[in-house]
């Protein structure tokens, strides 16, 4: 009832997408089985799909770091659960902070690419908006255009406002040229 509600509420308010991301709501209690887990993260997102289409929503699991969550944090934890739970109304997001902190590669992502419906981006030094430190993210960048992904790629990361034009300006660069 209270997905539906939320799906709803969403619908009403043209929300497309919802990220499945929350460390806190996402946690594993410790001394629980990951597989355990796996399944009953799986079972949700099974009834989620159904819920979520009807309103036109997508619900888009997220990795996170280990240091802030204790489950999911790698892009091929990510394309297990989607893939399990095969829905089109589930798919993934591709965080290309968490993975850089994971050590995910873009053969990892290559992988999973054609279940990514969002693309979140900062550099993994300080957590800032693209070409402040001059990561490259142009390997994962281009295993998502390989998978033809048109979807948006938001930051989320630290930034000024006077940052902001030269960091999409970056990110631009970065697609173009990947």
């Amino acid at each position: 009832a209270y997905c539906e509600t939320a799906f709803d509420r969403a619908q009403r308010a043209k929300v497309r997408n919802i990220t499945f991301g929350s460390s806190g709501a996402r946690s594993v209690p410790e001394g629980f089985a990951y597989e355990a887990a796996i399944d009953q993260f799986v079972s949700l997102l099974k009834q989620l799909g159904p819920l979520a289409a009807p309103r036109g929503v997508t619900v888009s699991v997220e990795q996170l770091q280990s240091r802030e969550c204790n489950f999911i944090n790698r892009i091929s934890e990510v394309e297990r659960v989607v893939r399990a739970a095969d829905h089109p109304n589930i798919r993934g997001v591709a965080d290309f902070y968490h993975m850089a902190a994971e050590d995910d590669t873009p053969e990892q992502l290559a992988s999973a690419a054609d279940l990514i419906h969002h693309v979140e981006i900062a550099e993994l030094e300080g957590r800032r908006v693209p070409g402040t430190s001059g990561q490259d993210f142009r390997p994962y960048l281009r295993e998502l255009k390989k998978a033809n992904y048109s979807g948006a790629i938001g930051i989320e990361g630290r930034w000024e406002l006077s940052e902001i034009e030269a960091a999409f300006d970056e990110i631009n660069k970065q697609w173009r040229e990947a």
